[in-house]
């Protein structure tokens, strides 16, 4: 299944819904019918107004003003991380003392997210912001690691869910496929249509 669903309620509807439900008060229909239909109506209306709300305030906003902040900065962070085959965990500094020796594990997202600036993702990672503020995964396919030779597509990834917690592992497959990975831990990636203002 598709992980990025598009809302969209058109004013129009909504409006429509509210003049029926002014409307049904003033019928000669049998009062349990009504309070029923008018029990719809009522909940179709509250859910015009939420789809509303969030649609004025939150319309393909994923991260917050701070974190887009720091994205944008090409820094690292002061956590530390636990790559693969490592025993201890480490932290940035310590990967640029021994960045010739350990270079290799910035092919770990769980290292290069951590580290953006000495595993030399910070372009990348924009990328994949920009990516996702459009609900959107790279085009094309994408190389597992450097030099492995195995390469996949986005697409073929979300049709292969069980292969998600893995690949998504990898630097490349997690930049390159934001939605399909959760690549920033935000959940579904949902695109609000704003409602024109009353």
């Amino acid at each position: 299944h598709d992980r990025c669903w598009r809302l969209l309620v058109h004013r129009s509807s909504c409006h429509l819904i509210k003049t029926r439900t002014k409307q049904l008060a003033n019928t000669n229909m049998p009062s349990l019918w009504i309070h029923t239909l008018l029990l719809l109506s009522s909940l179709a209306v509250m859910q015009c107004t939420s789809a509303r709300r969030i649609g004025s305030t939150a319309t393909k906003e994923h991260f917050t003003k701070k974190e887009k902040v720091e994205l944008s900065l090409c820094d690292d962070t002061t956590g530390t991380f636990r790559a693969a085959g490592e025993e201890k965990e480490h932290d940035c500094s310590w990967l640029k003392d021994n960045f010739d020796e350990k270079a290799l594990i910035c092919n770990q997202h769980v290292v290069s997210s951590t580290c953006r600036k000495v595993c030399g993702v910070c372009e990348d990672t924009l990328k994949a912001t920009e990516l996702l503020e459009n609900c959107a995964n790279e085009q094309g396919d994408v190389e597992v690691a450097p030099d492995s030779g195995i390469w996949i597509s986005c697409d073929w990834l979300n049709d292969h869910e069980d292969q998600i917690p893995e690949l998504c592992m990898s630097t490349s497959v997690a930049l390159s496929c934001p939605v399909v990975c959760d690549t920033f831990h935000l959940g579904p990636c949902i695109m609000i249509d704003p409602l024109p203002e009353n």
